[in-house]
Formats: C-alpha cells, structure tokens, sequence
C-alpha cells in the first residue's frame, strides 16, 4: 500500500521551533506527472466587462480557436473554466466559468488556455491531496480545477501549490464529491507543468 510521509518545518536563525513527521499510509494512490506542459499565457486587456462573468479581452494576434477553455488571471483575482463565445483576430468574446468577479474595464489580464488531466476519485476517501505548479519564471501562478462530471468546481488551486492530509490540522480544501477531470490553466507568459498527488482508501 502507498505511503506518504508530510513534514512540516519553521525555523528562525537556525533555531527549530516546529519540525513534524507524519507517515500516512492508504489503500491507493494517484501520482499523476503528465508529459503535456501547461501553455504560456499572453497578456493583454479587458477591454469590454458587460457583467461581472461576462466580456472581451484584447490580445494582439493571440490565435486562440473558440473551441478552448481559457482561464483570466489579473493581479488579485482569476476565472477559471472559462467559455470562449467567439474570436477576431484580436479579441475574445467570453462568458461563464468559475472564480471571481471580473475587475473594471481595461484591466491588464493574462489569458491562459486550459489542458484537461484525466483523473477520477471520490474525495470522500482523500486522506493525502497535493498539487506543484512550476514554471521557468519566479513567479509562476496557474489555476487547477478539479471538476465533476457535471463540471461543477470542487475546488482550484489559484497559486503555486498546496499540501494537505487528514492529520495536518487544517481542514481539507476540497469539496465533497466525486472528481471525474482536472483542468490546468497557466497565467504567466512561460510554459509550465503541474504535478498532482492524492493518496485515498478505497471504502
């Protein structure tokens, strides 16, 4: 059976105050490392907001197809799971999706174009939920969505990563249900990839 090992540590000028070691152990695991990488995203501007989910952003050149899922990132804030209404040469008319309220009109934003990751669980079992966004840039961002079969949000990871297991202390970050597909999108202008790791007993 697969077995997890969390550490958790903080330190001050050499000085340990907090170094722990939790060993899980669970009937199955899900070590998902793809070879597709997360596309770089292409900064541009929201040019029309029509409602707080809907509008168009303005990319030059951008040659996004109207058949993608996109994300919208901007400083403070993203959408995520994104539909594409349709396209021009240099913008995308949009609707839908999850995550925050659109800023004011012409706000700076990066449009990512989402890979879907074919992973299936029931995050009623999840004992260990991990997820690593790296890219070459310092600041790398990306929004991982872990959807049901109806496309409703479980949960996204707006950032870089994040751990968690059933003795961490801190509560699980995922809604109850049953994950049938993972979206990534990227929101910095550098290629990325994202790395998933769940461990789950299996009643």
């Amino acid at each position: 059976m697969p077995n997890f090992r969390y550490t958790e540590n903080l330190s001050l000028e050499g000085g340990v105050f907090l170094n722990t070691l939790e060993s899980i152990t669970t009937d199955s695991a899900i070590d998902h490392r793809p070879d597709e990488p997360v596309p770089a995203a292409q900064a541009g501007s929201l040019t029309t907001r029509t409602t707080d989910t809907t509008g168009v952003v303005t990319i030059s050149g951008h040659g996004i197809a109207d058949t993608e899922t996109i994300a919208i990132f901007w400083s403070g804030g993203s959408r995520y799971n994104v539909d594409i209404d349709s396209v021009t040469t240099d913008t995308i008319t949009f609707s839908g999706g999850d995550g925050d309220n659109l800023p004011v009109q012409d706000t700076a934003v990066t449009v990512g174009v989402g890979i879907e990751l074919d992973i299936a669980f029931n995050t009623a079992n999840m004992e260990v939920f991990g997820v690593q966004c790296t890219t070459a840039s310092v600041a790398s961002r990306m929004a991982v969505s872990f959807l049901t079969s109806a496309d409703s949000d479980l949960y996204t990871l707006d950032g870089t990563s994040i751990n968690w297991t059933t003795g961490s202390g801190y509560t699980n970050p995922v809604s109850t249900g049953l994950v049938a597909k993972v979206n990534a999108y990227n929101a910095v202008a550098t290629a990325g990839v994202v790395k998933i790791m769940v461990g789950y007993n299996n009643d």
